[in-house]
């Protein structure tokens, strides 16, 4: 079993990975919704974590609607592209890009095959006049054969995953501002994947992704730009420690330049 921790911007880290040597895709992505906003919950009854939540989530979430398309489907063809014949790609995303990412995976020659919803009870009341969101959007496609699913009861068939936002579990949580919980992931990567199998996830954040790796026994490629999530996710999963037969490398390939020659490959 192998961690594979890399530092840098996944458009060019991601080609010097071999074509059609993993086996699931599982990523959680900019949303192209950042706005210059904090929410301060700190005066609320029910302590919520964190207290203050920002809006702003860096660069990537700037960028204009062409500009964001054109990085959906830069990232998703090198996704693509990696996945064996058999492999499955889930990416959490908005509901205004949902469309747009099922036609990038139809035109890659990929096969959607699903919307997940995850439906998050007890988030924070919005008293705004309006509708108040408890739900996010996770799109399920495979490249080109569906190998049989793990599904361990029937209730798991249905495309509906209910448990609580990250603020419910103390103990996961970090200061990045979009994590995701721990068993939702885990959900998905068990459904999905077996023991052994290669997950990418090429934005890997505080590492949801590459814990539930280490528990679940899978190997893991996760990548992440900001050097100060990966240091969260070092502390997180403990990196370097005597784990058995687990082997930690770590990569820094934040000065890694797009070039036809891409040298060794991972």
């Amino acid at each position: 079993m192998k961690l594979t921790l890399i530092q840098g911007d996944c458009l060019k880290v991601l080609p010097t990975i071999p074509d059609e040597s993993v086996n699931l895709v599982l990523t959680d992505p900019p949303f192209n919704i950042s706005r210059p906003f904090v929410l301060d919950r700190t005066k609320l009854k029910k302590l919520y974590r964190p207290s203050k939540l920002t809006y702003d989530f860096g660069e990537w979430d700037k960028w204009d609607y062409d500009k964001f398309t054109d990085f959906l489907w830069e990232w998703i063809e090198m996704c693509f592209n990696k996945l064996k014949d058999d492999g499955q790609f889930y990416t959490f995303c908005s509901k205004e890009r949902m469309e747009t990412i099922w036609k990038i995976w139809e035109a890659l020659g990929g096969k959607p095959k699903n919307i997940i919803t995850w439906v998050k009870p007890h988030c924070a009341p919005n008293m705004q006049k309006t509708w108040h969101s408890v739900t996010e959007f996770i799109f399920y496609g495979i490249k080109h054969k569906q190998k049989p699913l793990n599904f361990k009861s029937h209730k798991e068939i249905y495309n509906v995953i209910f448990c609580p936002n990250i603020s419910a579990f103390k103990e996961e949580n970090t200061i990045h501002p979009t994590q995701k919980p721990e068993k939702v992931v885990e959900h998905l990567m068990k459904v999905s994947s077996n023991e052994n199998d290669t997950i990418l996830d090429p934005f890997l954040g505080s590492g949801t992704t590459m814990d539930a790796c280490l528990r679940l026994k899978r190997n893991c490629i996760g990548i992440e730009i900001n050097p100060e999530y990966i240091e969260i996710c070092k502390k997180r999963l403990n990196w370097g420690s005597s784990l058995g037969n687990i082997e930690f490398e770590f990569k820094d390939m934040s000065n890694v330049e797009i070039s036809n020659n891409i040298g060794d490959k991972i």
